[in-house]
C-alpha cells in the first residue's frame, strides 16, 4: 500500500512533535547533567558542582558598584 505525500508529511510531523515533547520533559537534575549552569525552579541560576565541590564562579555582581548601578555620565571636555 502506497502512502500519499500528505499522509507522509503528517506522520513525519507527528513523529517530530512526539520527540520534541519527550526531550522537553527533562527534570532539573537531567538538565544539570548536560550543562554546568541551568535555570532553576525559582527562576535563578543553579550551578553544577564537581565531586570536590568546585563550581563555576558567579561574577554577576562584578563591575561598577556591584553591577546594579549605571555608569556615571561625565561632561565631554575638548582640549583647546
Amino acid at each position: 500500500m502506497r502512502m500519499s505525500k500528505l499522509t507522509s508529511i503528517i506522520l513525519t510531523a507527528l513523529l517530530f512533535a512526539t520527540l520534541a515533547a519527550h526531550s522537553a520533559d527533562n527534570t532539573r537534575a537531567a538538565v544539570l547533567d548536560r550543562q554546568w549552569v541551568a535555570l532553576g525552579g525559582t527562576g535563578k541560576l543553579e550551578y553544577k558542582t564537581t565531586p570536590k565541590g568546585d563550581r563555576i564562579m558567579d561574577f554577576s555582581h562584578a563591575g561598577y558598584m556591584g553591577g546594579g548601578v549605571a555608569l556615571p555620565t561625565l561632561p565631554v571636555i575638548l582640549p583647546q
